[in-house]
């Protein structure tokens, strides 16, 4: 195993994924696999989240482990319905990164 160090800003995490949302896990729970672990997030911990979705998974590893040292709980995602690596963090949606990325 490699272990790699990055230095990680906000204005840089928000090109790491390309679409945020309100948490919707709960309403829709059977949308998404988890990656890591075979079990479900439960309770509310997450109802005020967000749900970010990346489009490459080093980009989700990466958000991922931002999120976590950042001190949020972070789940690493597979979305069903977009085809698509989903991090689901509790952080606030209003409080999410501000988006700068350059793809369309």
């Amino acid at each position: 195993m490699t272990m790699v160090n990055l230095v990680i800003t906000p204005e840089l995490a928000g090109t790491l994924y390309d679409t945020a949302s309100e948490c919707f896990f709960n309403d829709q729970p059977e949308r998404f696999e988890h990656v890591e672990l075979n079990q479900v997030p439960f309770g509310t911990e997450f109802d005020k989240g967000t749900l970010f979705w990346s489009t490459t998974a080093a980009d989700a590893l990466i958000l991922l482990a931002y999120e976590r040292a950042s001190g949020f709980n972070a789940l690493l995602l597979w979305d069903v319905t977009e085809s698509n690596i989903t991090i689901d963090s509790n952080r606030e949606v209003f409080r999410a990164h501000v988006v700068m990325s350059s793809r369309k």
